[in-house]
């Protein structure tokens, strides 16, 4: 959660897990900048592609699974 940003919502989260005292919670996010409508928006356009959303609830199943099989490694790449 800590290397989050373009989240105004990711933002307010941090702070309040910092003042909880947790250091470390693994998330999925993007870095795209989010876009802003110049014209009216209505209401049936969604706010994210639905196969989006899913992609990101099968990546977080695969770090809990990771994280079951091997509790030991963190699951973050090398740089």
């Amino acid at each position: 959660m800590s290397e989050t940003h373009n989240d105004p919502l990711a933002r307010v989260m941090r702070r309040y897990l910092r003042r909880s005292g947790i250091i470390h919670l693994p998330v999925v996010y993007s870095t795209e900048e989010p876009v802003v409508f110049t014209q009216p928006v209505s209401d049936n356009v969604l706010g994210s592609f639905c196969s989006v959303t899913g992609t990101g609830g099968l990546f977080l199943a695969a770090r809990v699974i990771r994280d079951l099989v091997d509790p030991d490694k963190d699951g973050r790449e090398k740089k």
